[in-house]
């Protein structure tokens, strides 16, 4: 998680992707394990790029959140 952060009894852990190629299944799988490892109430990965297929799908099964810039 490259950022985490508690407000108002609400935990959130962001994992932050520069790339310049499309993010894959990895960065969502991370975003959670990490948050079951650290107890946080969401987990979101953002990037500049586009998610494939398959970590878009991962991420709505599992309820974390994809966030582009």
């Amino acid at each position: 998680i490259s950022i985490t952060k508690r407000l108002i009894q609400i935990s959130l852990g962001i994992q932050c992707k520069l790339y310049l190629d499309s993010v894959g299944i990895k960065p969502v799988q991370e975003c959670l394990s990490d948050k079951y490892y650290y107890g946080l109430d969401f987990a979101s990965a953002l990037t500049n790029s586009t998610y494939t297929k398959s970590a878009i799908e991962l991420a709505n099964k599992t309820d974390v959140q994809l966030l582009h810039i």
